[in-house]
C-alpha cells in the first residue's frame, strides 16, 4: 500500500480544511458577536455624546438666563428702595404740612 505524494497532499488538505472549520468557525462567530456588540456600544456612545452636547448648550443658556434674572432682580430691588425713599420723603413732607395747620 503505497501513498503517493498527491494522495498525501489531498489528505493533508482535507484534514487542514476540517481543522480550519473546527477551529476558526466558532472563533469567527465569536468575532462577529464582538463586532456586533462593539457597533452597538459605539452607537450608544454617539447618542450619549449628542445628549451631553445638548445638555451643555441648555446649561449654558440657563446660566445666562440666571445671570440676567439676577441683574434684573438687583435693579428691581434698587428701584423699590428708591420708591420707598420717595414715599417716605413724601410722607414726611405731608406731616410737616399737618404741623403747620394744627
Amino acid at each position: 500500500m503505497s501513498v503517493t505524494e498527491e494522495k498525501l497532499r489531498s489528505l493533508f488538505d482535507k484534514k487542514f480544511e476540517e481543522f480550519k472549520l473546527d477551529f476558526f468557525g466558532p472563533l469567527k462567530q465569536s468575532l462577529e458577536e464582538v463586532k456586533s456588540s462593539l457597533s452597538f456600544l459605539c452607537s450608544q456612545y454617539d447618542d450619549l455624546q449628542k445628549t451631553v452636547v445638548g445638555l451643555k448648550e441648555d446649561n449654558k443658556k440657563l446660566k445666562n438666563e440666571n445671570v440676567n434674572l439676577k441683574a434684573e432682580l438687583i435693579a428691581t430691588k434698587n428701584d423699590l428702595k428708591n420708591l420707598k425713599l420717595k414715599v417716605n420723603n413724601q410722607e414726611q413732607y405731608m406731616r410737616r404740612e399737618c404741623l403747620w395747620y394744627s
